[in-house]
């Protein structure tokens, strides 16, 4: 059984408000609800939140909603909270900025997850075919081995070496959406933030430190979430050719 959580701060510091700014005429955060709603493997949809304005707007479109805590310091501790109510075998982590989000690709993290012993995360993963993307500390680089075993994330271009220009089926970027088994998220929230995590700004580094391994699943598609308001006329965009 799997449980979608989608957790909505309303306090955004670059985009205050931004979980509720209208995209073609609804909140972003409907958006999102509406297209996991569409995945097929989610027993419970939740949206997650401590804010009377996000929960009130929320409820007003049919929404689960959950109040959590004001202290959560990430997205990922509010889910868990949420997950420690609840008995779910499998928690997706689902940001409220991706509008864009795939309903296939939320059923895919599932079933891997399901379909692999030895994980208790995965979380897409996609190529890296443009070298400027190497050097971008916004994206989140990855190494891997055979079995698809996430061995490390970083900001930094990895894998390193003398060449500069990404290695087909060795260069990948990371997706920032999570399946995870709930005592591994639970675990994640309850332990302190380890030294790598600090470093690299990488929440999910976490998991290694508690000697869980994350499987990654290899996909094409890359949602453009909303970070700034400029993002939105970008997002609407496609929705529109989407639509057409």
């Amino acid at each position: 059984m799997a449980l979608a959580v989608i957790p909505a701060r309303y306090a955004s510091t670059r985009f205050p408000g931004k979980v509720l700014h209208p995209i073609l005429g609804k909140p972003m955060v409907q958006h999102v609800w509406e297209r996991v709603k569409e995945a097929g493997v989610f027993q419970r949809v939740i949206i997650a939140s401590d804010s009377d304005v996000v929960i009130r707007r929320c409820r007003q479109f049919g929404a689960d909603v959950r109040r959590t805590a004001i202290d959560h310091s990430s997205g990922t501790s509010r889910v868990a909270e949420v997950a420690s109510d609840l008995d779910y075998e499998i928690v997706v982590n689902i940001q409220a900025d991706e509008p864009l989000i795939s309903p296939r690709l939320l059923d895919l993290l599932v079933r891997r997850l399901n379909g692999t012993h030895w994980a208790s995360v995965s979380t897409p993963i996609v190529p890296i075919g443009d070298t400027n993307r190497l050097t971008d500390h916004n994206v989140v680089k990855l190494v891997l081995n055979r079995r698809y075993e996430i061995l490390y994330f970083s900001r930094a271009a990895i894998p390193g070496g003398f060449k500069s220009v990404p290695i087909p089926g060795q260069t990948w970027e990371h997706q920032g959406v999570y399946a995870c088994r709930r005592d591994a998220i639970i675990a994640w929230s309850q332990a302190e933030p380890s030294a790598l995590e600090k470093i690299e700004d990488l929440e999910q580094l976490r998991f290694f430190d508690l000697d869980m391994k994350i499987l990654g699943v290899p996909s094409t598609h890359i949602s453009p979430g909303v970070n700034t308001p400029e993002d939105v006329p970008r997002v609407e965009k496609i929705m529109k050719e989407n639509r057409s």
